[in-house]
């Protein structure tokens, strides 16, 4: 039966690979270790770090660097975030109006730059599901068709095509990105 690797020891490893930033080898890891274990021992403890999200590997071979992953930078800040290409995108398909994009950025902003509400039970207490709506008649059709696929208004294999045409993209793309293009 396999041994459980010891929790501590994990730790430790993260701990001396924190300490670096820009990533340390698997030999920088195993001298900045108070007690190191065998050096194949450490290497099934990276792998199991890495398949575990626990750190991130970079590179191959003899070049391989060990990181903490930087989960901050995945997320941006409310407060710092800039107009993306994908909101710029959205602006085009569904524009939206002054109050919605006032709205917005309201949404965008950090909590505690927030003005505090309360809700408006009386508000609550009217809708009745299916009976009564938020939204006017006008609004909820403009909706519907914003939502709407037109795909059947395009000739047969058309959208087949175009998904195909996307995954063509997507293929060179990341093929371009493995070799380092």
């Amino acid at each position: 039966m396999a041994r459980r690797v010891q929790e501590d020891d994990l730790r430790a490893i993260e701990a001396a690979v924190r300490r670096q930033p820009e990533g340390m080898t698997a030999r920088q890891i195993n001298d900045a270790l108070e007690s190191p274990p065998p050096y194949r021992t450490l290497q099934y403890r990276l792998k199991s770090l890495v398949e575990s999200k626990r750190l991130v590997m970079e590179g191959a071979g003899r070049s391989v660097r060990y990181r903490v992953p930087q989960v901050a930078s995945l997320v941006p800040e409310p407060a710092v975030m800039e107009i993306s290409m994908s909101d710029a995108r959205l602006d085009v398909l569904l524009p939206m109006s002054e109050p919605g994009a006032e709205i917005r950025e309201q949404v965008r902003r950090p909590l505690e730059a927030r003005d505090p509400v309360g809700y408006n039970r009386d508000f609550l207490d009217r809708y009745r599901p299916n009976e009564t709506f938020y939204l006017s008649a006008a609004e909820r059709e403009q909706l519907r068709e914003a939502g709407e696929p037109n795909i059947a208004e395009q000739p047969a294999g058309t959208y087949a095509r175009q998904i195909l045409n996307r995954l063509l993209i997507d293929l060179s793309w990341n093929s371009s990105r493995l070799e380092g293009n």
